[in-house]
């Protein structure tokens, strides 16, 4: 199971007031994983998702290296 969240965190400062930052946090089990996440209409609908709730995703393997699993919406397409 892969589980998504939005973590809020304090992230410096910008003309002088504290910028608070949102981290998606993904967990594979209960194992936080360190990810780069692009900045794309993907990654922005995710956020988006999880603004409503966190979101877990059952995962089943694809061949022999990789795994897929359903969102509980369509990501954009282009």
């Amino acid at each position: 199971m892969i589980g998504f969240g939005i973590l809020m965190a304090v992230g410096g400062l910008k003309n002088g007031l504290e910028q608070e930052e949102m981290i998606i946090l993904m967990k594979i089990g209960d194992e936080a994983v360190a990810v780069e996440w692009e900045e794309n209409e993907s990654v922005s609908a995710l956020t988006e998702l999880l603004r409503e709730q966190p979101l877990s995703i059952q995962m089943s393997m694809y061949g022999d290296f990789e795994q897929v699993g359903s969102l509980r919406t369509n990501p954009p397409t282009k």
